[in-house]
């Protein structure tokens, strides 16, 4: 079991997690797979770690950030490495476009807020 053992704390220590993945290897060069193999790994398991509720209402966000990331080790390692091998079993559908797409992602968010602003107004 993780650290924090209540959702709200598995919710965030995956989540912050996946996204420092995919922020640290972005557009980087000269990355060591070794450096990533007990970061992919514990992501694995903290995903694994999480309630079947969870995950269905998670999934597009994690879709949308380890898919991103997805493309980045691609480009890194390949897609026959075994870090984009553990990671790809994480996300489920499509992928987004590019370690760059980030256009659903803005989508998404602007709805998902300016609904809550106009509930407030």
């Amino acid at each position: 079991m993780m650290k924090n053992e209540g959702s709200e704390g598995a919710i965030y220590e995956f989540a912050s997690a996946a996204g420092a993945l995919e922020g640290f290897i972005y557009k980087r060069d000269g990355v060591e797979e070794r450096y990533l193999e007990d970061w992919v790994s514990n992501l694995r398991a903290q995903y694994d770690d999480l309630s079947p509720d969870l995950k269905e209402a998670l999934q597009p966000a994690i879709n949308r950030t380890l898919g991103r990331a997805l493309h980045s080790l691609k480009r890194l390692f390949g897609e026959n490495s075994r870090l984009f091998d553990s990671l790809s079993s994480i996300v489920q559908g499509a992928l987004p476009s590019s370690d760059d797409d980030f256009d659903e992602e803005k989508v998404s968010k602007a709805t998902k807020y300016k609904a809550r602003k106009s509930v407030k107004a």
